[in-house]
This record gives structure tokens, sequence and C-alpha cells, in this order.
């Protein structure tokens, strides 16, 4: 329930941008060293890892902010502080830092259409959830972008502090395990069962009647995994259900990727 009323408080924060953008024509770029025990950080989120006395912080490294007649952004860039393993945290900063970049080119080609079509755009991007662990850190970041009504945007970025290795959802299952049909085939079967008891839950299930719903998850699906170990796979709003359930997420049991995890994977084994 905290988390439902966390998306629909960053809804209303975007939607009210959207209204008061009229009027104001500024662009501010604020950016600051991030330091770990100093004034200069805007601390967003801390993790450690019981008994090993890691701090882990997720600071905002840079904001940036357009306020204009039609539209207004508010993008902030978060980075990694404090990982033992230096260029494990490069490698999560760039990616962290690539996705702001991604959504702040959307705003300003967004502008031109605007400019073209009429319109307004407010688009909010700001940290989500972090979860860390003795074995993986894992950062979300999540996104409002409103047009009359507003979407929800999410990005798990997860670190296996084991290997050293940013990962893809490819590398937590063996060569040539068939993962996208078995954690597709789990996702139906929860979409079912919950349309069997609400046939309004809301979910876009591939049918006659709802051709272009879902069927089957992207191999390069963003994905975040629990303290114990079991996947989550995330879906921007739209994707697979109507507007209202938001950006959604799906836990799949560890009795179906078990059998197909890699041999060093931090998914949990039945």
């Amino acid at each position: 329930m905290a988390g439902y009323q966390e998306k629909r408080t960053a809804k209303r924060r975007a939607l009210r941008l959207l209204g008061g953008a009229a009027g104001l024509a500024a662009v501010l770029i604020v950016a600051f060293t991030a330091a770990a025990n100093s004034g200069q950080a805007a601390a967003q989120a801390m993790a450690g890892v019981p008994g090993i006395g890691r701090l882990v912080r997720v600071v905002t490294f840079r904001s940036y902010r357009d306020t204009l007649d039609l539209a207004q952004a508010q993008v902030d860039t978060l980075m990694v502080h404090g990982l033992a393993d230096e260029a494990l945290q490069r490698e999560i900063n760039t990616a962290l830092a690539d996705w702001s970049d991604q959504m702040i080119a959307r705003y300003h080609s967004d502008l031109e259409a605007i400019g073209a079509l009429g319109g307004r755009e407010a688009v909010d991007c700001r940290l989500g959830q972090v979860t860390m662990t003795d074995r993986f850190l894992s950062v979300q970041l999540c996104a409002t972008v409103a047009q009359g009504s507003a979407q929800e945007l999410t990005r798990w970025y997860t670190a296996d502090l084991k290997t050293g290795r940013l990962l893809t959802l490819k590398d937590l299952f063996a060569d040539g395990a068939d993962y996208v049909g078995a954690i597709s085939g789990e996702i139906r079967s929860q979409m079912e069962y919950a349309l069997q008891e609400d046939p309004h839950a809301g979910w876009l299930l591939r049918s006659e009647a709802e051709p272009l719903g879902f069927w089957e998850i992207d191999p390069n699906q963003p994905f975040t995994l629990t303290e114990e170990g079991r996947l989550v796979i995330a879906f921007d709003e739209g994707q697979v259900g109507i507007g209202a359930l938001g950006a959604v997420e799906f836990e799949i049991p560890a009795e179906v990727t078990s059998p197909l995890r890699a041999q060093d994977s931090p998914l949990a084994v039945v």
C-alpha cells in the first residue's frame, strides 16, 4: 500500500507541475560533487549490509530543472557512493546517468512536438527504491511523464557484488535457458488468475479481444531481486495493464527460475 501511495503522489506532483508551468521561462542546472560525509551530498537513500559495516549511499549528483510556458522538467541524475569495487561503482553510475540523459533528451524532443501541435508536458525523474544484500545492490529510477494524463516509467539497475558485474536479465540464467518462455508463462498465469478472481482487474493479456495484449517479456526486461533472491519483473505503465494500475511488478517464484539459473547466479535456489 505504501508503494501505491508513493506512485499516486508522484503522479499528482507531475500533474501539478504540468498545470503550473505557464508564465515562467528559465533553465537551471545544478551540479555538485557528492561526498559521503559532507553537506555537499544530498543523500536520497542509504543501504548497508549487517556485519560488514559497509555504508552505501545513493545521492543526487546533478539536477536538471527546466520551466517553460507549456512544459516543465525535474530530472535528478543519481550516483552510488561507497562501494568497495570502484570499477563496478563507475559502471552503475554511468548507467544511472545514461537513463537521466535519455529522459532529458525525450523531454526536449517532446518540446518540439508541443511547439508544433500545442499541449503541455511535465517530466519528473527521481530515485525509487534501493535494495542491498551481501550479494547484490539494486537501484530503482522512477519517472512520471504527464501530458494531460500521467504515465509512470521505472528502471532497475542491479549489480552483482560478488562478480563485479552490472547484471542483465540474461546474466541470471544458464546459456541456452528459455528464461523468456518460463517467466512469461508465469506472468500470464498470474494475470489469468487475477482476471478469474476479478474480470475488471485491468490486466491486458493477449486474446482475440485484446490482440495487442501481453504475451512475453523482452529478453532485457527491467528486473530486480528481493532480499531473498527471488526475481521481480518490472513494467512501465500501460505495457501490461490499464493506466490506473501504474507501473507494475511481478514476483517470480524460485520454483520457476531455479532450474534455469546460472551456476553462480544470485537467484534463489529452491
